[in-house]
């Protein structure tokens, strides 16, 4: 196994931090000595924690997803590489039989939806079963209660499968809707949260029954729902719901009551981030836009906007780092939606969405992975190393 490499750069006038390591390949090669010298970085920077590099052998990289453990590299030709987020170390590599979607992450095992069916994996990558779901599964995949939930279409409708992949039986219960789904459901607090097309959501109880007390035992909205449905990571019991009909709606995720809601203009499509005290919203024509979760007005207006934003990819207290034009990372000030920090390199073209915290996963195409986290503080240390490409060396610099 290669031995885990840590190296990091800061420049004078860019003041920026790197680390290489050659972890995760499939070759033996020994990775090339460096010289290094610990230096202070000057805040605000991002800091490239671990870098992996993989030797895919002409596959490409295709998504990065992160789950509380593990960061998971999906390739085109539906391999998974599982890292441990924190350390950047390489868990295991794992063949799917299938078209390969984000997993979830139960306490025994690793399940990867395809097409149709789950693929089950253990923790330490060995293949255990496939799970024939009997219809193409729609939406991405959830876990709730120790279930593998997924939407399905069926003559037309929505179907709900809770999957529980431990049985051999594997458990399949059916919940049906009104309309298909197509956006991922969500969980929070014991509740599996649905949206269907045909503009209602569902919270679902571990028993499999309604838990609203609602009409039709739904809250419903004017268009369809086709955004990935979210909630909060932290002590809020809110769920997010994106719908065509121009509105995110913010509901109590225990009564489904409305709590606020923000008008956006026109339909949305994308799925909202919800982190600690923001949701960031991709709208048509607006670019990322910022809403403040703390406040107490029914009716939200965005706190900023950034038209040539895409997505968020982290934020913490001060900053939101969000994907910009040309395959940027944005710093940008949580307050203000000014640009404080913009990163040199263009050639990162996947990432990860983190709520989680404030690390920023990106990878290239072919397969060099990294981790970077921000420096809003001074007295901040860093290793200097000796590379050929100058550009490549460099994560942000300071506007």
């Amino acid at each position: 196994m290669n031995k885990h490499l840590v190296y990091c750069l800061a420049s004078l006038s860019l003041a920026s931090f790197l680390a290489v390591g050659n972890i995760g390949c499939r070759t033996t090669k020994a990775a090339p000595k460096v010289e290094r010298q610990v230096v202070p970085v000057d805040p605000p920077k991002l800091v490239r924690t671990w870098k992996a590099t993989l030797d895919l052998r002409g596959d490409k990289v295709r998504e990065l997803y992160t789950t509380d453990e593990y960061l998971f590299v999906l390739t085109n030709d539906n391999y998974s590489y599982v890292f441990d987020r924190a350390s950047g170390t390489r868990v295991h590599v794992s063949k799917i039989n299938g078209r390969v979607r984000p997993p979830v992450v139960l306490k025994d095992q690793i399940v990867y939806p395809t097409d149709s069916t789950l693929e089950v994996f253990s923790r330490n990558g060995r293949f255990e079963r496939s799970v024939n779901i009997g219809n193409t599964i729609r939406t991405g995949a959830v876990t709730a209660a120790g279930r593998v939930v997924v939407g399905v279409d069926q003559d037309g409708r929505g179907r709900a499968l809770f999957v529980n992949v431990a049985t051999p039986g594997n458990d399949i219960a059916p919940i049906l809707t009104m309309g298909a789904l197509t956006a991922k459901p969500a969980v929070r607090g014991g509740l599996t949260f649905v949206g269907a097309e045909d503009g209602r959501v569902y919270a679902i109880a571990e028993n499999l029954t309604g838990a609203w007390a609602l009409p039709g035992g739904a809250f419903e909205t004017d268009g369809s729902i086709v955004a990935d449905l979210a909630t909060d990571p932290g002590t809020s019991a809110n769920v997010y719901v994106a719908s065509t009909d121009s509105k995110l709606y913010a509901l109590n995720a225990t009564t489904g009551q409305l709590r606020w809601q923000y008008y956006a203009g026109g339909q949305l499509t994308k799925a909202p981030v919800a982190t600690a005290d923001t949701v960031y919203l991709p709208v048509p024509g607006q670019g990322l836009v910022a809403i403040d979760k703390t406040g107490s007005d029914s009716i939200r207006k965005a706190k900023w906007n950034k038209p040539d934003a895409t997505r968020l990819l982290a934020d913490d207290a001060s900053y939101a780092y969000v994907l910009g034009s040309g395959n940027r990372i944005y710093g940008v000030d949580k307050k203000t939606g000014n640009v404080k920090f913009i990163s040199e390199r263009d050639d990162l073209r996947i990432f990860a969405t983190n709520n989680k915290d404030a690390v920023v996963y990106a990878a290239t195409p072919n397969g060099e992975i990294i981790a970077a986290v921000p420096v809003l503080k001074p007295g901040t240390m860093g290793e200097i190393v000796m590379i050929e490409n100058a550009k490549q060396s460099v994560v942000a610099i300071a506007r």
